[in-house]
Formats: C-alpha cells, sequence, structure tokens
C-alpha cells in the first residue's frame, strides 16, 4: 500500500494530524519550552474570571495536544513502513479501518470545536464517542486475530495494524482529556478520573450519546 493510499484511507484525518505534529514543533521550537511556565506566571496576576479559566484550560491541554501529535508521528511511520515493505489491508481489515478513521476524525473535529467555541454541549458528545472508539479498537483487533487463523492476514501485518489502532485510541483518549477539562474547568473541578466514572455510572443521556455514535459507527 502507497502512502497515498493510506493517506487516502484515513482522509484528512491524517493531514490533520501531521499539521498537529509541525504545529506542536514549532510551538516548541519558538517557545523554547517554555510555554506552560508563560502561563503558569500569566496565571500570576489580577485576571478576569473568563481569561483566568482560559489560561487553566490550556495549562491542562498542553500536554495531550503534545501527545496527540507524538501519535501522529507514529501514524506516519506505519504508513512509511507500509509502503517500503508493499504491505496492504485485506478487504475487510480496509473497511473496518475506514470505520475506525471516519470515528476519529469525528472526534477530533468535535474537540477542535470545542477548543474554538466553549461549547459544553458539545464537550459532552465527546467521552461517549471516546467510548465507542475503545470498542471498535477491541473489536478490530478480535477481527484481525480471526483473519490470521484463516490466512487472510499475516502475522507482521498484524503489528502495524496494532500500531496504527492503539494510536487512534490514544488521540480519542486525549481528545476526552481535552474536552473533560473545558467542563471541570468551568466547574473548578481537576479529578478527571473521577468526573469520567461519575459521568458513565447511571447516564441516560450518556448511553443515548454512546448507542447513537455506536449505530453510526458500526463494522457489522
Amino acid at each position: 500500500m502507497s502512502i497515498f493510499n493510506f493517506l487516502t484511507l484515513v482522509g484528512g484525518l491524517a493531514l490533520t494530524l501531521y499539521g498537529m505534529n509541525v504545529m506542536g514543533n514549532g510551538l516548541t521550537r519558538t517557545s523554547g519550552g517554555k510555554l506552560g511556565t508563560y502561563l503558569v506566571k500569566l496565571s500570576k496576576f489580577e485576571l478576569s474570571q473568563e481569561d483566568s479559566q482560559k489560561i487553566s484550560i490550556l495549562l491542562h491541554s498542553i500536554g495531550d495536544i503534545e501527545r496527540m501529535s507524538d501519535h501522529s508521528v507514529e501514524l506516519a511511520r506505519s504508513a512509511k513502513e507500509m509502503s517500503d515493505k508493499g504491505m496492504s489491508f485485506s478487504g475487510s481489515a480496509r473497511k473496518e479501518m475506514q470505520v475506525f478513521s471516519d470515528a476519529l476524525r469525528d472526534i477530533v473535529t468535535r474537540t477542535s470545536k470545542v477548543f474554538e467555541t466553549e461549547d459544553i454541549e458539545l464537550v459532552r458528545t465527546v467521552e461517549p464517542l471516546e467510548q465507542v472508539i475503545d470498542d471498535l479498537n477491541a473489536k478490530i483487533k478480535l477481527n484481525h486475530v480471526e483473519r490470521l487463523k484463516n490466512g487472510e492476514c499475516t502475522i507482521e501485518m498484524g503489528f502495524v495494524l496494532s500500531d496504527i489502532t492503539t494510536c487512534y485510541e490514544r488521540i480519542a483518549d486525549h481528545c476526552s482529556n481535552l474536552a473533560v477539562c473545558q467542563i471541570q474547568v468551568h466547574k473548578g473541578e481537576y479529578d478527571t478520573h473521577e468526573y469520567l466514572q461519575a459521568v458513565k455510572r447511571k447516564n441516560e443521556v450518556f448511553d443515548r450519546e454512546k448507542e447513537k455514535f455506536a449505530a453510526v459507527y458500526n463494522l457489522a
């Protein structure tokens, strides 16, 4: 599979993530790794509540954005490996990865819009989608094992597939962190794990959103 075909498979997502990596590296070079320090110093001044919240969001988000750019590099390496070795997905794997890529593109887009608009209602759709992406990752890996048993795929291709799907899942995790940060800052709460556990417990809205996304991003 050529790099062009791989990028076609993941669509605008790969280009978006590559752009994030370039942007992240650029920020590191120009700021000398001192962006967080600058924001901390800035937070010590007398600020409006709105400005204070924005600084808090940025401070909590720097690490997640940096990690997402790292995963974009890993995706590029996987694409190059497939191209160099003449590897390609089977027909069924290609279809599954298209669904997975669409789901990841959706969560990245939603998270980007949340960052731009601070739309709390949109924030609440990110975590249910992240859960669906977790389920997709697990299902695709199980399906690969079945294809391997049937001689439809190779162990080597499985390693590459696992690298790609793991990157996808981790990018979605960081999107969830970024979205949750928006809610927590507005509420003045910062325990991400506790918040996520509370959201998932007996939450009909969460369950409805998850079911909706599961129907859209269905491997069947």
